[in-house]
């Protein structure tokens, strides 16, 4: 059975209390498992859930490489500074500071 599988049965139940912990969590398996398109997916849903569970800041901070693998470098570029305006001096902050740099002007 493929992770991606089990993470489609976790977004059609409505009665799963913690879905972006969830998602989030399969996203991570995912870059694990080397599926980056299901892991940006994965990352992507955990972001519309509300209430969120995980830091919204790391939550980003997680899609941000999995846009680069992709070469969506520009969607890449707008969620890791989006980062920097969510969490102000936390440690996804610097550490989206710091993907930032590494990336082509």
């Amino acid at each position: 059975m493929q992770l991606a599988s089990v993470g489609l049965g976790l977004r059609r139940n409505p009665l799963y209390a913690r879905l972006n912990l969830a998602c989030f969590h399969l996203g991570d398996s995912l870059v694990h498992e080397g599926d980056d398109k299901g892991a940006m997916e994965a990352f992507e849903d955990a972001l519309v859930v509300n209430p969120p569970n995980v830091p919204l800041a790391l939550s980003h901070l997680e899609l941000g490489p999995a846009y680069h693998k992709l070469g969506f470098e520009q969607r890449e570029k707008e969620t890791l500074t989006k980062v920097t305006t969510l969490d102000k001096g936390s440690e996804y902050v610097a550490a989206a500071k710091e993907l930032l740099a590494r990336l082509k002007p």
